[in-house]
C-alpha cells in the first residue's frame, strides 16, 4: 500500500445486522497520511481487505463504535491473522467503549489465554465523552463522540493533518446533535440508512431513515453523504428519500467501494445523486 496520499477509505462491508449475498456486515477500511485503521468490525474483514490488496499486518489500530455482534465479530479473524503475519509485531490497538472492549475481550479469551492476548492485542477504553481525542499521530486526529444506540455507542471523525480532510461515521444511531456537532462541515458523513423510509420498525431500536440521515446532513452542513448499513430495501428509494433534505451530492454506498478526495472521485461506482 502506498502510504502519505490523501485520505481514502473503503467500505468494505454496508449490510444492517444481518448479511446478504450482496452485502457484508459493518466495517470501513481508512487510510489518512501514513496510518491504515479498520473502522468496525464485522463480517469478513480480513478477506475484505486481501481482496483490495492489503494485509493486516499494515493496520494502525482498529476502532469498534459499540458492543453489538455485527460490529465486532470480525475480531478474531484479526487478530489470528495478526498473529500469522506479523510475528513480533506491536500488540494490535482495539479502541471503543468500555462495553465493546470488554466484549471483545471476552470473545477473544474463548480462543487464546492472557499472555497471549498481551502479546497481539492492547484493548484501549474511549471514554464517553464529546469529541474526545483517542489518536493522534502527525498524520491524523481521530475523535469520537457518544451517540444514541444504546448507552455506549461512538461516533467516529477523522481528520488528516496535513490536508484538512475530514470524514466522520456516525455508527449505528438515531440522529443526534452530538452527531450534527461531530460531523460539522466534514468533506465526508457516513451515516446509519437502516430504514429506507420514516416509520420503519428499525427506528425503534436505535437507527436512522435515509431522510433523517440526511437532516443530520445538511445540519452539519458536510460536503457529501454517504449511506450504508441498509436492511435490505431497494437503495434507489433510499436516495430519493435523503434528497428530500440534503441538497449535496449523495451515495448509497457498495461493498468493496473506494472513495477517494483525489481528483474529481469519478472512481466511484454506487448508485448516487
Amino acid at each position: 500500500m502506498i502510504r502519505g496520499t490523501l485520505m481514502k477509505f473503503w467500505t468494505l462491508g454496508t449490510s444492517a445486522a444481518v448479511a446478504t449475498a450482496e452485502r457484508d456486515n459493518a466495517s470501513i477500511l481508512i487510510s489518512a497520511g501514513e496510518e491504515l485503521f479498520l473502522i468496525d468490525c464485522g463480517g469478513s474483514p480480513v478477506h475484505r481487505m486481501a481482496k483490495l490488496g492489503f494485509c493486516v499486518s499494515e493496520l494502525t489500530g482498529v476502532f469498534v463504535s459499540h458492543a453489538h455482534a455485527d460490529h465486532i465479530f470480525g475480531l478474531p479473524a484479526v487478530i489470528h491473522a495478526r498473529k500469522i503475519r506479523c510475528q513480533g509485531a506491536l500488540p494490535m490497538r482495539i479502541f471503543g467503549p468500555a462495553k465493546a472492549m470488554a466484549a471483545a475481550h471476552g470473545i477473544l479469551s474463548a480462543l487464546w489465554d492472557e499472555e497471549t492476548l498481551r502479546m497481539y492485542s492492547n484493548l484501549i477504553s474511549v471514554p464517553i465523552e464529546e469529541n474526545y481525542l483517542l489518536f493522534e499521530s502527525p498524520s491524523v486526529h481521530i475523535f469520537s463522540t457518544p451517540v444514541e444506540h444504546g448507552p455506549e455507542t461512538l461516533a467516529v471523525k477523522f481528520v488528516e493533518r496535513k490536508t484538512g480532510i475530514s470524514m466522520a461515521y456516525s455508527s449505528d444511531t438515531r440522529p443526534c446533535e452530538n452527531l450534527v456537532r461531530l460531523a460539522k462541515g466534514v468533506d465526508y458523513l457516513l451515516h446509519d440508512s437502516t430504514s429506507c423510509m420514516d416509520g420503519g420498525s428499525e427506528l425503534k431500536f436505535g437507527h436512522s431513515s435515509a431522510r433523517e440521515a440526511a437532516v443530520v446532513a445538511r445540519k452539519a452542513a458536510v460536503k457529501r453523504l454517504i449511506l450504508l448499513h441498509f436492511a435490505g430495501y431497494d437503495v434507489a428509494d433510499c436516495l430519493r428519500e435523503a434528497a428530500r433534505e440534503f441538497d449535496g451530492p449523495i451515495d448509497a454506498a457498495h461493498d468493496l467501494q473506494e472513495f477517494s478526495h483525489e481528483g474529481s472521485g469519478d472512481n466511484r461506482t454506487s448508485e448516487n445523486i
